[in-house]
């Protein structure tokens, strides 16, 4: 059976306001959906707990607000991503002008002090030490510091004493200089757009930094934990961007090789080996480099011998993505199913994550309908070979160092 890619059959319409794209999906739903992406990356121009201290202020300063969207039916949400924010709000349709202007004033009325902001740094000290525990937080962050750390800032390696550093004159300047200057789309869901939504149009100018392209290369690093009860693996490979002619061809292979549950990864080291009850592999990209990454948390017992496995399996898949040609259709399937997104919450998501990294809807549409046509011929000339040697790995927890630093 072949699965087809059934496009978003909501319309969209764009209105670019300057720097500002406003994206309104206009559909009669009791629900509705408004999402702000802004171009904050993690400079290193500013402190690396910034961004983080910033949104838990907003949201734990002004209780009153808050409770006032709760009674509205809407709630908040927010994602951080080293290129940038995205911020949401979701809710009942029919309130959505209140609730609006109630967002805007949490964010033009918030206490950017020091008294603000010393419990709220506090707070997130204890739950960095309680989360520094976990060998599978430190691998994350170890991983993350070695592919980024000299491009971006990177907060989850603070120590306690760096993040008590910050302070609200920082956080004020951080407002101020960038994140006035800094929305860049607006995307709503909902039969019409809100004037009061307008009163965002002023929160953009331009911005002048640096973000340095990342190209490591920078071995293993291994922390040994005798009362782990597992040890946390990542590995990063370089990858492709979505811009490369490649991409669909990579990221069907990148599906196959640890993408779900029936992936080659998932059979070898989890079904076959016993080493792990799941590992995954996914693609990451940033202004400034791609990857693909492998994470898991295997046996520690037998990590040296789990490590290897893996190793060889990569290595395989990159000179051979797929076994057959039934292999293939299974993944290109799965993919597609992915990617038909079932309802116009669902796409707004999609749109504001590809917006946040440069891409549009016609990316999207034009990537799943390269996807659709992909057969085991057109990996002939596959260029995976490429992929095949890792930039780094990180291994916490095991008894012994796994390989030599």
């Amino acid at each position: 059976m072949t699965i087809r890619f059934h496009p978003p059959k909501w319309p969209l319409h764009q209105h670019l306001y300057e720097r500002i794209s406003l994206w309104h999906l206009a559909v009669q739903k009791p629900l509705c959906r408004v999402f702000w992406v802004w171009e904050v990356p993690a400079l290193q121009s500013y402190h690396p707990l910034t961004r983080i201290a910033f949104l838990t202020l907003l949201r734990e300063s002004q209780p009153e607000k808050l409770a006032t969207l709760r009674s509205l039916g809407f709630r908040l949400t927010e994602e951080v991503h080293l290129d940038g924010v995205i911020t949401g709000l979701e809710g009942l349709t029919q309130n959505l002008p209140a609730a609006l202007e109630v967002v805007y004033r949490l964010w033009t009325e918030m206490p950017l002090t020091e008294g603000a902001l010393k419990p709220i740094v506090e707070r997130l000290v204890q739950e960095r030490r309680r989360a520094w525990a976990y060998p599978s937080f430190r691998a994350t962050a170890y991983l993350k510091g070695r592919l980024w750390g000299r491009t971006y800032a990177i907060q989850s390696l603070l120590s306690p004493e760096e993040m008590r550093t910050l302070r609200a004159e920082e956080l004020q300047r951080f407002y101020e200089e960038l994140l006035r200057k800094s929305l860049r789309h607006l995307i709503v869901v909902s039969p019409t757009v809100p004037r009061v939504l307008f009163q965002w149009i002023g929160w953009q100018g331009a911005l002048s930094y640096r973000l340095p392209l990342d190209s490591p290369a920078w071995g293993w690093y291994t922390e040994t934990d005798e009362h782990a009860q597992q040890a946390s693996l990542r590995i990063a490979y370089p990858g492709l961007r979505r811009s490369h002619p490649w991409y669909a061809h990579f990221r069907l292979a990148l599906m196959h090789l640890g993408g779900y549950f029936g992936s080659r990864l998932m059979q070898e080291i989890r079904e076959k080996g016993g080493y792990t009850y799941g590992i995954h592999a996914r693609a990451v990209e940033t202004w400034a480099g791609s990857y693909f990454l492998i994470e898991s948390e295997i046996d520690k017992a037998r990590a040296a011998e789990a490590t290897q496995k893996i190793l060889d399996i990569v290595s395989a898949w990159a000179e051979k993505p797929f076994e057959n040609e039934q292999s293939l259709l299974q993944t290109r399937n799965y993919l597609l199913s992915r990617l038909s997104l079932e309802t116009p919450r669902e796409w707004a998501s999609t749109l504001a994550h590809l917006l946040l990294h440069g891409y549009g809807p016609e990316w999207y549409l034009h990537h799943a309908e390269r996807l659709s046509q992909l057969e085991l011929s057109d990996y002939e000339p596959w260029i995976g070979y490429s992929l095949a040697k890792p930039v780094g790995g990180v291994m916490v927890g095991s008894p012994s160092p796994i390989f030599a630093a």
